[in-house]
């Protein structure tokens, strides 16, 4: 199966920008992880102890993740699964769902926008050759 994204032509997909949020468990914080994460150019981020608000982001799109597909479907395969799930995200929560921190904009149109910005933000290297004569 592709990597999901691999053939998207946005940038800020790319890995340099990619975080892995997690809790602060044993297979998270131990060393083999931490130099996979570092070998893939994943930045990884864990939550704050004792602090129930850090991971509220995560949990409100499994949660709807959960609510949408999950209770309602029962799939025949991990495949079919998977499947339904890619659909659900890039067919309706990436490019169409609008985002309360992304100001109201879907993701994709966020990324569009921001690649936009990076884009004009990038010097305009204007070669000239200098004849010879």
């Amino acid at each position: 199966m592709a990597e999901v994204g691999r053939d998207l032509p946005l940038p800020l997909r790319s890995r340099e920008r990619l975080a892995f949020h997690s809790v602060q468990g044993s297979q998270y914080t131990n060393f083999a992880f931490g130099k996979r994460c570092e070998h893939m150019g994943v930045r990884r981020s864990t939550d704050s102890v004792g602090d129930a608000c850090d991971n509220a982001m995560a949990e409100s799109f499994f949660a709807s993740l959960e609510r949408k597909l999950i209770d309602p479907e029962c799939f025949r395969s991990k495949a079919d699964a998977r499947m339904v799930a890619f659909s659900w995200l890039e067919g309706w929560y990436n490019p169409r769902r609008r985002h309360s921190s992304l100001g109201r904009r879907s993701l994709v149109q966020f990324e569009k926008e921001e690649n936009q910005e990076i884009n004009n933000r990038r010097p305009k290297h204007g070669f000239r050759h200098a004849s010879r004569g």
